[in-house]
């Protein structure tokens, strides 16, 4: 699981282990903006017994095996298969510009990784000087159910802030409905020789808003169970339409799942895209109507509210964070001397 949260420029000291178990993988950050390529390096890394890593990364962590946690760290920037991965997702940054360090004004996020590893909870970060014990897990298959009031306590801890995430490393979606297709698909074969075998035949297949390229290839060795064995026509055209039901309904997901892989793959085109020379024409453009200034002066005057409003936001959000003060007490009577 990976958690995204504003980052804090003093945060909170946390108990990190400098000692603990060897084969469990963490690595250090030790270049800016990889936070998240970090976190889920840290899940699959540590979730190898479950997830095929690949020939490249199983490559990598037999190599950085006894590697601190600095090194793996150095080893993640000077891998070519991660860097290219990485970069594939960075920004277009045609300008080079200087910034100051963050403070808590700005808004500066950070991802952490979230993982069971051999009956223990741990947090990854790679800002820490170590893995962070979470406590024992001694049910892997229930951690989710442990690690959420952590989570909970933590977005809790900042006041009028609603920017979190939380996303989880999970099976290929779209490998699970192709493959719940072809099971469907040799479901009906099977059932289509059992009507011819009783000189039966079946409805036509369903059309399904799939192309021909887009339909998983046929294959062989599904489970066959589900079909039973129908020996009458009733039973047989049942079946059929049921099979057919679901034929339909698993399409229909691996549709949606494609059309969401295409919008994630053209949202990913356009924020790499360099627009500066559409830019600067467009402001030749405009200079050439003399249009410019007024537009200038437009721009500068919507910078100046925006930024008034991020400034009133900060100070409702510090004031709202203020201790109330304390109430006054009352006076108290003292007994005179006797």
């Amino acid at each position: 699981m990976i958690f995204l949260f504003k980052y804090k420029s003093h945060p909170e000291p946390r108990h990190a282990l400098t000692d603990y178990d060897p084969s469990l993988f963490y690595s250090k950050q030790v270049y800016s903006n990889a936070c998240a390529t970090q976190a889920i390096l840290h899940v699959l890394m540590n979730s190898s017994e479950k997830v095929d890593l690949g020939k490249e990364l199983n490559e990598f962590k037999m190599f950085t095996a006894d590697f601190d946690a600095f090194l793996k760290g150095t080893a993640i920037t000077n891998s070519e298969a991660i860097r290219t991965a990485h970069n594939s997702f960075s920004r277009q940054n045609s300008f080079l510009l200087e910034s100051a360090p963050a403070t808590d004004d700005d808004d500066v996020f950070h991802f952490v990784a979230y993982v069971p590893y051999h009956g223990m909870l741990y947090e990854l970060d790679g800002l820490q000087a170590g893995p962070i014990a979470l406590g024992e897990c001694p049910n892997e298959s229930h951690w989710t159910e442990q690690v959420a009031p952590i989570i909970r306590a933590r977005t809790q801890s900042y006041t009028a802030e609603l920017r979190f995430a939380l996303m989880a490393v999970v099976p290929s979606r779209k490998g699970a409905l192709q493959s719940r297709l072809d099971t469907l698909q040799q479901q009906r074969q099977y059932l289509a020789a059992i009507a011819s075998s009783l000189e039966l035949s079946l409805p036509a297949l369903p059309s399904l808003p799939l192309s021909a390229e887009e339909l998983p290839a046929a294959g062989d060795g599904a489970d066959l169970s589900a079909v039973g064995e129908p020996s009458d026509r009733d039973a047989i055209l049942a079946t059929a339409q049921r099979i057919d039901s679901e034929l339909i309904d698993a399409a229909i997901q691996l549709r949606q799942e494609l059309d969401k892989r295409k919008s994630w793959h053209d949202e990913n085109l356009r924020r790499k895209h360099n627009y500066v020379p559409f830019l600067i024409e467009l402001l030749k453009q405009v200079a050439i109507k003399g249009r410019l200034p007024e537009a200038t002066l437009r721009a500068c005057a919507a910078a100046e509210e925006k930024a008034k409003r991020k400034q009133e936001k900060a100070a409702k959000e510090k004031e709202s964070a203020a201790p109330a003060p304390a109430a006054p007490m009352a006076p108290t009577s003292t007994p005179s001397d006797p």
